[in-house]
């Protein structure tokens, strides 16, 4: 679509066109409302840098009553798990081409800043007058002859559904980089990856080492494992900041069969490593080098939580599946509540955090916690979540439906 002057004021501007942006225009498309959704890339692009990894819920927790209406979807299979590039093929990119949404998607048009037309974050606190003033965002879009060009939106209600995908936590302690880090950054991947193609390529014994704990990380040691097991060999440091010998969480009667299978998986590993697995439990990474310039690899410094001892390793790659972080740039003078553990919008945060320790299916939260000091203003999906990794597309529907609804009638 092209792209609207600032004059023309829309009933809603949404970015990012994933899972919660797709979602919300079906909803804004049913409330009648005038709205624009502005993706940065294709559709679902951060999906799609993932999208050889399979989804943890089955097709009947990523499909929404809209969405399955709006594609003639009678029965979904309950039992199957879509991968990323499946779930965008048969799912988001048919809705995207529905005539709900077609003419309302803009593509490859990157979101610099949002803010009050009139107003500064410190001006009319507190003043329903400020809800009276449209926002206005600052975009940029990549033309064929190569050139940015910049252009601004106005709207009167901002939904920010850009995920946290991309936006990486550092390797060093206490989430800062480490030394060295970047300068290094060549020798990191911050992002989930396949990493058999390295191994095809590689015309020696590889080494990789896999920073953290979390799902990202037991996704590439279960790649690793299926690679050993086919004859070829590769080597893997999997350096956690837990001590435990089992450092992955396992729900009890878990209703989610492939999370479960992966937790356990790499708790196995953990507890029984085999030949290729060098586990080193309860570590921080204090520094990375090159070790040799035509060497092609790092040096990475491992220094003990429990005795301050320091360990050297070496990788020809670090994958550091550390997690993300909301990029909360885009809104920094709007009048934000945010979570100073978290990031997250505050009122969510506080209820997320009062449920620490449940699983993320049984979280519980409701629509006034998507509100917050800046009228008008809603961040949904999984940046709403903040640095918590637990956000599940099934909460969409209600996330959607309160935030329209508050849309609709103000």
């Amino acid at each position: 679509m092209t792209e609207n002057p600032i004059s023309s004021t829309h009933d809603l501007i949404i970015i990012g066109a994933g899972p919660a942006g797709i979602e919300a225009g079906l909803a804004a498309a049913s409330a009648g409302l005038d709205f624009v959704i502005l993706e940065r890339g294709r559709i679902a692009e951060n999906m799609r840098r993932w999208g050889f990894v399979s989804m943890f819920s089955p097709w009947r927790m990523n499909v929404s009553p809209a969405g399955k209406e709006r594609l003639g979807l009678e029965e979904v299979d309950v039992e199957s798990f879509p991968t990323g590039s499946n779930y965008i093929e048969q799912y988001l990119k048919p809705l995207a081409q529905h005539a709900d949404l077609q003419n309302h998607i803009s593509l490859g048009v990157n979101v610099i800043r949002i803010g009050r037309a009139g107003a500064f974050k410190s001006t009319l606190i507190g003043n329903p007058a400020r809800a009276e003033l449209p926002f206005t965002i600052l975009a940029e879009k990549l033309s064929e002859d190569g050139q940015w060009s910049e252009f601004a939106y106005s709207a009167r209600a901002v939904i920010d559904a850009s995920g946290v995908y991309g936006n990486h936590r550092w390797l060093g302690s206490g989430g800062i980089p480490c030394i060295g880090e970047r300068a290094n950054r060549k020798y990191i991947s911050y992002e989930i990856a396949d990493i058999a193609p390295f191994v095809e390529r590689a015309e020696r014994q590889l080494h990789f080492a896999i920073v953290g704990s979390g799902f990202s990380a037991c996704t590439l040691l279960e790649s690793a494992k299926a690679i050993n097991e086919s004859g070829k060999l590769l080597n893997i440091s999997w350096v956690t900041s837990i001590p435990n010998v089992k450092p992955v969480s396992e729900v009890e009667n878990d209703p989610l069969p492939y999370r479960s299978r992966l937790s356990k998986m790499a708790n196995d590993l953990a507890e029984n490593p085999p030949d290729w697995l060098n586990y080193k439990p309860g570590y921080e990474i204090i520094e990375i080098k090159n070790t040799e310039p035509n060497d092609n690899s790092a040096g990475i410094t491992l220094r003990s939580l429990t005795d301050q001892t320091t360990t050297p390793l070496i990788a020809q790659r670090i994958f550091a599946m550390v997690g993300y972080v909301p990029d909360r740039r885009i809104y920094e003078e709007l009048q934000v509540h945010e979570c100073w553990a978290t990031s997250g919008p505050m009122k969510l945060a506080s209820s997320l955090l009062s449920q620490q320790g449940a699983d993320c299916l049984a979280i519980e939260t409701d629509g006034e916690t998507l509100v917050n000091p800046e009228p008008n203003f809603f961040i949904i999906g999984a940046k709403s979540y903040g640095r918590n990794p637990d956000f599940l597309i099934d909460r969409l529907k209600d996330q959607v439906a309160t935030v329209i609804s508050a849309i609709s009638i103000a």
